[in-house]
Order: structure tokens, then sequence, then C-alpha cells
């Protein structure tokens, strides 16, 4: 939505500004009210829109559009956004299988509006330019993938913008400069809003502008990325695609054809990116080199934090194997272990899942092992307060009855909220262009952030009741079971708020490029943290770790003190042999 954040009386611009301003505002409303105007035009309705944005991409009054970008956020991509809600809200009223188009002298665009299943037999194409040379394409199998009914509605927008690159390729300087290309959109709704799909468009480079720069030009497949790191309007980003030669190269080098190829695993805005040489950094929407972090720099992170909590977990393990005869509460290795191997292979099947694409049916399933899995450790984290409380408030059932209970909530819980939520959604499981994960669309992702939520906080209330009785009742209390309380309540209380921190910050890991850092060293490295609260810090631990060294030490001079005896008794009967013999040969 378009909100002015400033009142244009307010700047020092001139009044013949300022009423162009409001005149541009304006013809945003007019934009924006279409939505909720739809019986008024009808099908005309998509034409409406693109001759207001048309009227805005070409305004002529005094008011340009760096002077709307100091009153509001929104830059003239924004337009694009207006137009994909207007056909969203346009496509559920079209009859099965029709298409209207709408086109102005900078805008291109065709809405079709169709089943399912004739998507994926015809595939969709669109040539916003009108000829066989340019195009934009979605696979009828990558839209098979979504998971829907063949008989669903599906929606498809196509449209084409000439005159962006004016609007948002700043004047730049220097070894980062890009000539932008004319912007391609593809839009795909399904019954319950937006959705990515992987998307292919061909250009003809001869078709567009050359620059007039001396230098070598590089094309480059890009997309418009609102929330690119470390930019608040967003940048041209080159994630999740490729570039392909007519003859099947995958560089400019190795290939003479005069067509290009853009395959990217998600829908949005594309464009063919001029690049001259050399290329460092992505470019922002001020013109300068981003200063985002690096996807690769994050995918090394990612992986060197799995590896790392991998190899700490399956330490952690033995070691607690190990030590289960010892003085350690048996309970507590019991869900300790649980904890630690629900962890341990949730990140064996992150680093797995990474190996495949958005959409397809192992995406999915991964996606919904995931959900299972990281559910599992707040359970088990659950499971470690109601012991702490069972030690310190009451001693009920046997220790094999808590063993049942423990895992009841510990490996049941994640399954009935898996269970309901795959019931109900499962095909926002793992969508293209989102990775093995929930989807966000329409608050999917809260089946998991809403069941932490909820168990983060039942676990605050018993350990709140667990800390205020261990006060209350350390008198009465042995000496035995307060020390194990208190051993679980410090492990408790830095990993719960650990938890909580982690995925919070995942949430709003797109904001900056800080919260990014944060998230990924946090969760990639949360096995490792793991076991430096569970066993290093844990005084308990250490203490049967330093009783049973001793009694091994203890058991090692016992087994040397009995051999050294033996050998001195073989020693002596040896002697005695010796002895003997010589008295027989005097004789």
């Amino acid at each position: 939505m378009y909100t002015s954040t400033a009142n244009p009386g307010s700047l020092s611009i001139s009044d013949g500004v300022r009423t162009s301003l409001e005149e541009m505002t304006e013809q945003f409303c007019c934009l924006e009210g279409l939505v909720k105007d739809l019986d008024k035009h009808g099908d005309d309705t998509l034409q409406v829109a693109v001759d207001i944005a048309t009227e805005l991409l070409l305004w002529n009054g005094n008011a340009s559009w760096n002077d709307v970008k100091e009153l509001s956020n929104n830059g003239p991509l924004s337009l694009m956004d207006r137009l994909d809600d207007i056909a969203q809200a346009l496509g559920p009223r079209l009859t099965l299988g029709k298409q209207i188009q709408a086109h102005s002298p900078v805008i291109s665009c065709s809405l079709e509006s169709n089943s399912l299943g004739t998507f994926i037999l015809n595939n969709w194409t669109y040539q916003p330019f009108h000829t066989e040379e340019d195009m934009i394409s979605i696979q009828g199998m990558d839209l098979a993938n979504l998971g829907f009914k063949g008989t669903e509605r599906i929606s498809v927008l196509g449209a084409a913008y000439t005159n962006l690159t004016g609007l948002i390729n700043y004047n730049q300087k220097g070894a980062d400069k890009f000539i932008v290309a004319d912007v391609i959109t593809a839009t795909v709704f399904g019954p319950d809003g937006q959705i990515s799909v992987p998307t292919t468009f061909r250009r003809r480079l001869s078709n567009i502008q050359a620059s007039n720069s001396t230098h070598p030009r590089i094309p480059v497949c890009a997309f418009w990325d609102s929330y690119l790191r470390g930019r608040v309007a967003g940048g041209w980003s080159t994630k999740g695609c490729k570039t392909i030669w007519e003859d099947g190269q995958s560089s400019m080098e190795a290939s003479n054809g005069d067509y290009i190829t853009c395959h990217c695993n998600h829908t949005t805005n594309y464009a063919i990116l001029m690049r001259i040489v050399p290329y460092e950094k992505p470019i922002g929407i001020s013109g300068r080199a981003s200063v985002g972090i690096s996807d690769r720099i994050l995918d090394i992170l990612t992986m060197v934090g799995c590896i790392v909590s991998i190899l700490a977990l399956l330490t952690a393990l033995a070691f607690f194997i190990f030590f289960k005869h010892s003085t350690l509460d048996t309970e507590r290795i019991l869900i300790h272990c649980n904890l630690m191997g629900t962890l341990l292979v949730a990140m064996v099947v992150f680093m797995i899942s990474t190996y495949f694409s958005g959409g397809t049916i192992p995406c999915k399933i991964f996606a919904g092992l995931l959900h299972y899995l990281y559910l599992a450790v707040f359970c088990w984290m659950l499971v470690e307060s109601v012991h702490l409380y069972r030690l310190i408030v009451t001693v009920y059932g046997s220790e094999r009855q808590m063993a049942k209970l423990y895992c009841a909530i510990g490996w049941g819980l994640p399954i009935l909220i898996v269970g309901v939520s795959a019931g109900i959604k499962w095909t926002h499981y793992g969508l293209p262009g989102k990775g093995c994960w929930l989807s966000t669309q329409n608050g999917f992702i809260w089946a998991f952030v809403g069941p932490a939520c909820v168990i983060m906080l039942v676990n605050a209330v018993v350990l709140a009741m667990v800390i205020r009785t261990t006060v209350a009742a350390s008198k009465g209390t042995s000496r035995d079971t307060l020390a194990k309380v208190k051993a679980g309540l410090r492990s408790s209380l830095v990993l719960l708020p650990m938890l909580g921190i982690t995925w919070g910050v995942g949430l709003i890991g797109h904001v900056s490029p800080v919260f990014e850092y944060t998230f990924v060293i946090l969760n990639s490295f949360q096995g490792f943290w793991l076991v430096i609260v569970c066993c290093l810090l844990n005084g308990e631990v250490r203490q049967a770790f330093h009783l049973t060294i001793k009694k091994m030490g203890k058991f090692s001079g016992t087994v040397d003190a009995i051999s050294t005896t033996g050998n001195e008794a073989s020693k002596q009967r040896e002697k005695e042999s010796k002895g003997n013999t010589c008295l027989t040969d005097v004789d």
C-alpha cells in the first residue's frame, strides 16, 4: 500500500512540486482503489490499472520519482505490486480458460485463469514484446509439484515494463555499473494467494538497447529482491537464477549465440543485467555496491556450524551412554540423550535437504521432517522442565512409567502438531524458491512458531514454579535431590532462552545483516552450544566424569598390584625350581 511518511507541505519544495506530488498520490490511491471497485470495470479493470500505472511511470509534472521517495519507501517498482494485487483479485472472477490483456506504450501484460490440470498439460507462456524471440514460460510439471488438486483454479499474470530502466537504474560509476534491460514479471496465484514456482524467460540480446560504455558487457540474469540484505529499498540479485546461452553454454565466452535464457527457481521481477566487469557486489537502489552479506559466507558458516554441532553431539551421546551406570540421574540421561539425538538427526536432515529444490516431493518430505524434529527439540526441553518439577515438587510413578510419559511428550506431541498441520495445508511445505521448510504464506509458519512459543511459555512457568519451590523448600529437601535440581535448572535456564532467541532472530533475519549472521551462528552451532551447557558447564556431569576416571585409576592400580604380586611369586617359584635342580644334579 502506498503510504506517505511525511507531509508534502513540511518539505522545502515549491508549490508546483507540492501540487504535482499531491496529484501523483491521488493517482496511487486510484490504483489501489481498483481492487475494491472490480464490479464497476469488470474485465476492463486490468486495462484501467495499466493506464494509471503508465501515467505515473511517464509522469511529466514538476514532481519526480526522487521526490516521491522522500515521502515514501515506495519507488516505481511498487506499481508492479499494485498490478499484482489487482490481478490476484481479478483472477478468480474470470471464466476458466479466459485470458485478458492490457497494453500501453510502456506496459504490456496478460492475465490468464484456468484449472491447474490445464496448465500442467499445456504449460504457460507469454510473449510480452509480441515476438517469438522473447518470451517467459512456466512448465506444467513445476505447477504440478505444488500439490494442489487438478481442478483448483490457478491464475498467472505476465507483464513487461519497458521504461523502468531509467527510473531504477541510477547513474552508477566505477566497476560495479549495471545497465538494466526491460523488466519482465511472472506472478502465479493459487487458492491461498501468491505462489513461487520456477520460471524461464528468453531474450534476444540484439533487442536490448546497447550501452554507451566502451567496457566489455556481460549479460546476467537477475531479479529484484525487495529484501536484499543491507538495503532498505531492495536491489538486483542473482540468487537462484541461472544464465544459459542459446547453444547450451553456461558462459558468454563459450557461446556465439545472440539469445540468452534465464532460469530462476522462483517467480518475481526479472531483468537481464548488463554487467560491466569486474563485478564484485550486488547493486542496491542507491547505485552503490551493496554491503549485504555474501550468500557464500552464510552457506559456509551454516555447513561448518552443522558439522561442528554434529561432531559435538555424537561425542556427547557417546559420553552419556558410557556413563549411564554412573551417579548421574538416569532419567536426565534419557532426556539429554533424546534432546541431543533429536537435534543431531535434525541437523543431518537439514544438510541433506539443501540438495533438493523447493517444490519437489523430496523437499516437501524433508520440510515435514524438519518441522517434526525441531518441534521435538522444544518438546524435550519441556520434558526437562517436567522432570525438574517432579523432582522438587512431587514424586509419582516409577522410573519406567515416567520414561513412557516423557517419550509420549517428546515424540508424540510433535507428531500430533505436524499431523494436523500437514492434514490442513501439506502443500505449504517446501514451496518452490522457499527451501525445504514451512511457507510464510498465509501464516503457515505459525504451525511451528506457535507451538514453539506455547512450549516456551509453559517451560518458563514450570521453571518459575521449580525455582520458587526450590528456594522455599531447600531445607527439607535432600542434598542429592537438591543438587540434581540445581544442575537441571542451570542448563534449562540457559537452553530455553537460547532456543527462543535463535528462532526469534530467524523471523526477523531479513531486516538486517546482523540478525542474519546471528541466526546462522546460533542455529547452525546449536548442537555445540547444547553440549557446552549440558556437559562441560554441568557440575554434576563433570563430577561423574572425575569419579569414573578415579575409579578407573584405582582399578588400574589394583590390576598392576595383582600383576606385580603374580610376577614376584612366579620368580620365586622359578628360583626354587632352579635350586632343586642343582641339588638333584649333585646327588
